[in-house]
């Protein structure tokens, strides 16, 4: 993947705007209005923005430990 693929799984896992992720990703405004669903059939960009999803899930669920420093 290049890192142009890379900076869009990026954006796109953060806002879920695939076009504006295209654009601030370095595509052009006119590809990305027509062509940004493609990125996301690319395999890789699909498992990247999977990784990124999970990654983020997992960092957002509390340890046992820090359950027992913050109960409710």
């Amino acid at each position: 993947m290049n890192e142009r693929r890379k900076r869009f799984a990026e954006y796109y896992n953060g806002s879920g705007n695939l076009v504006q992720s295209a654009i601030k990703a370095g595509y052009s405004e006119s590809y990305a209005k027509a062509n940004a669903c493609k990125l996301l059939e690319d395999v890789s960009v699909a498992e990247y923005i999977r990784q990124l999803s999970e990654h983020e899930q997992s960092s957002r669920i509390m340890t046992a430990k820090q359950r027992l420093y913050y109960p409710t």
